[in-house]
């Protein structure tokens, strides 16, 4: 009976971890977006755009949006890992 409430406290602090931890590199990455995106270079890449076969604007928030996706699954794999690292080490 013990070890089920041990394994569920570990269990609550670990989803408590990852979910404050995804909060704050989502608030990060959408920070940097804005930033980017929507201001100079989204300026620039308008600029560019007239002069281009294809919306540059539109690629590029592309690309920013699959490197926050990318960026969140390598958190997800770390975090994983890390947990799966800190039952086994626990148990």
């Amino acid at each position: 009976m013990g070890e089920m409430i041990k394994f569920g406290v570990k269990l609550a602090v670990t989803i408590a971890v990852a979910t404050a931890f995804f909060t704050a590199i989502t608030t990060i990455i959408n920070l940097l977006t804005t930033v980017l995106f929507d201001n100079i270079i989204g300026e620039v890449l308008g600029i560019m755009s007239a002069c281009l076969p294809f919306n540059a604007l539109a690629v590029f928030s592309a690309i920013g949006t699959s490197s926050a996706a990318i960026m969140s699954f390598l958190v997800a794999q770390k975090i994983y890992s890390l947990t799966i690292h800190s039952i086994n080490s626990t148990s």
